[in-house]
């Protein structure tokens, strides 16, 4: 990882958020100020939420320094001292290099209970999980929205049509809007576009690498959809959603990846990430992550180049954010 630090704790930052139960907030580079105003310290990620009736506050300090050898015990006697100032309840040390005999055994006093994690790199051989290597080959799936018109029965109220109007006028494409009234379930306008492109086997008649695509789609017929308004549901005739799709296909290369463990050695997470370069010369970058479990993924999407394709969320496999392998 880059020794400024930024890499590790944007990492750990992650898996915590992922691993956090509802209403946890992670904070990253959280400035500490004196009564007048006085920065004092900043702190890599702190994490805050009320655990039963009183409130938790937990530090984790990361360092990258692989110049400079294991972590000394001056650090994790600095990590005390925050957590006594400033009233955590919990410390935690994560390093790139690991920790010096005396800082894991300062570390472990009960007058300290400081926290170890340990970062290590993997090399494309400890990332058998991902069963991906380099020279694979991928498909990348891409997608931009132009327009999208929405029609109402000209018997609707004047106040409703004013409602829809309004909300539309601030409504983006992944704001869940419009209600399916047979599966109770609530749509956005980029789903409604993607399930009936992927229902339409639109994207599988694009010819890879060739220029974007103009489409159109409509709302499938034989179902009842809504939007929900103040005065009441509004059925709608139809939506309408233009925009552009094309398919493209790229060499996967620079495949590696990181794990994390805590002091016992018992792995906590491992993070793989690829590069993938299409024959625009764009490349994506894309990190998954494999956290506490063989089952449970979480995929981070990161694409330089392109507008829009930035992408967070969770999936099954490597498929589920957009490539697949060919």
């Amino acid at each position: 990882m880059s020794n400024d630090g930024k890499k590790l704790e944007e990492l750990v930052a992650f898996v915590e958020a992922t691993l956090l139960p509802p209403g946890f907030r992670v904070d990253m580079h959280r400035p500490v100020y004196t009564e007048d105003g006085v920065q004092i310290a900043e702190l890599d990620i702190v994490i805050t939420g009320k655990l039963g009736s009183g409130e938790y506050k937990w530090l984790i300090e990361c360092r990258d320094r692989p110049s400079q050898g294991s972590a000394p015990v001056s650090w994790i006697e600095q990590l005390v001292g925050r957590r006594q100032r400033f009233g955590f309840n919990k410390v935690t040390a994560v390093s790139t290099t690991g920790f010096s005999p005396g800082a894991v055994e300062y570390a472990e006093r009960i007058d300290a209970k400081i926290e170890l994690r340990a970062v290590r790199d993997l090399v494309p051989g400890e990332l058998n999980w991902i069963a991906i290597n380099n020279g694979f080959g991928f498909e990348e799936r891409y997608h931009q929205i132009f327009a999208c018109n929405v029609f109402v029965d000209e018997s609707t109220p004047p106040n409703q049509h004013r409602v829809i109007n309004e909300m539309l006028a601030t409504m983006t494409n992944n704001r869940p809007y419009i209600g399916h009234t047979q599966s109770g379930n609530v749509f956005s306008t980029e789903d409604i576009f993607l399930n009936t492109l992927r229902d339409s086997g639109a994207f599988d008649r694009l010819v890879p690498n060739a220029d974007p695509q103009p489409v159109q789609i409509n709302l499938p017929k034989g179902h009842c959809f809504v939007i929900d308004t103040n005065d009441g549901p509004v059925r709608l005739l139809n939506v309408q959603i233009s925009g552009n799709i094309q398919i493209t296909h790229g060499v996967l290369d620079e495949l590696s990846g990181y794990e994390a463990s805590g002091s016992d050695t018992a792995g906590i997470s491992q993070m793989a990430k690829f590069k993938v370069t299409g024959p625009d010369g764009v490349t994506t970058s894309v990190q998954f992550h494999r956290i506490a479990g063989p089952t449970r993924y979480k995929s981070l999407c990161k694409t330089t180049g392109r507008a829009n394709q930035d992408n967070l969320g969770s999936c099954t496999s490597y498929f589920g954010a957009g490539f697949k392998r060919y």
